[in-house]
């Protein structure tokens, strides 16, 4: 029986692919999930933490470091779009696409080109992993009794945008840097992403994300 392996970029990701995702593929059939130990940058001076952004060279040499130990598995990534590292095949290419979705698709495509091998079943999450508090809004806010001060903020970004996927509009504008502003200067609380991701896992409804977020 093949196991699947799920790669984390960080340990928000790891709290959410444990406690929302495996569960899901679980109840829909699929025998055994394994997250897999978070992708961690060898030059960060805190290895509890992945440190610094996701390489294709990192991918790539942890895929393959998998693939000598484990014959007998699936292998994908969980992994932000976002300040995603340059040396990704295609990555140039993919900047000059306008439609978001082509783009994503492009580097996927590219990092299982790449790789060759048919474990291999690379996923980019748009853009980040914070993008799921404005997708399912209403069970972030239950994470926190102070919450509900931000709950008008999180509501008019959604106005602006068709899919929460789409949420990054410059640097400062990315879902995470959203969340952090409104944190700051609405309720004075910090944002603490793996202590909220743990509390959010609790009342995920994924059902919800899988209907707003195109590509999840």
């Amino acid at each position: 029986m093949a196991h699947l392996y799920i790669i984390c970029e960080g340990d928000s990701e790891q709290i959410f692919v444990d406690r929302v995702i495996a569960p899901y593929l679980y109840a829909n059939g699929c025998k055994m999930v394994i997250v897999a130990p978070i992708l961690k940058d060898p030059k960060a001076k805190n290895q509890s933490h992945k440190g610094g952004r996701v390489t294709f060279a990192r991918i790539e040499n942890y895929v393959k470091q998998f693939l000598q130990q484990q014959s007998d598995c699936i292998i994908t990534t969980f992994i932000d779009f976002y300040a995603l590292g340059s040396d990704f095949p295609n990555y140039n290419d993919a900047q000059k696409i306008q439609d978001l979705y082509a783009r994503v698709q492009l580097i996927e495509s590219a990092v299982s080109d790449k790789i060759n091998n048919n474990k291999v079943i690379p996923y980019l999450q748009v853009h980040e992993f914070e993008m799921f508090y404005f997708a399912d809004a209403d069970n972030f806010i239950q994470t926190d009794t102070l919450l509900h001060k931000i709950q008008k903020n999180i509501s008019e970004v959604n106005k602006d945008y068709v899919n929460p996927e789409e949420i990054n509009n410059s640097p400062n504008k990315a879902p995470s840097k959203r969340i952090e502003c409104f944190f700051n200067l609405i309720i004075k609380l910090k944002y603490r992403k793996t202590h909220y991701v743990g509390l959010y896992a609790q009342k995920c409804e994924i059902n919800i994300l899988l209907s707003k977020c195109q590509h999840f």
